[in-house]
């Protein structure tokens, strides 16, 4: 997927440049854990547990694609919902994208 920002833009900052939310609203919190996707599938993704938030999936996705940013993937259940957030961003840390990806959630 193409960023909406000019690559060479995104590469000039050193932290978070591009983030997409997905947030999927289920019939129940067990339906919503359910649902938490996984990324063993994906090539080059490397689990990060440490990392994850509120004891959902996170990782990193080393891509071709991203074109030389780093993308990290965090995915957790919240009561009903479940939260997907993928961050792309130069340089950036898997504690910045950390902190960015808490900041999602249901409304």
């Amino acid at each position: 997927m193409p960023l909406p920002i000019p690559l060479a833009l995104a590469r000039q900052h050193a932290g978070p440049s591009y983030v997409v939310v997905d947030v999927f609203t289920t019939t129940s919190a067990a339906t919503a854990e359910h649902y938490l996707p996984s990324y063993t599938h994906t090539e080059g993704y490397t689990a990060l547990p440490q990392a994850a938030i509120n004891a959902g999936l996170a990782g990193r996705v080393d891509s071709l694609a991203n074109d030389g940013l780093c993308e990290f993937r965090f995915a957790w259940a919240s009561g009903k919902a479940m939260v997907e957030v993928n961050i792309f961003g130069a340089r950036m840390t898997v504690s910045q994208a950390q902190a960015v990806a808490s900041r999602a959630h249901p409304s």
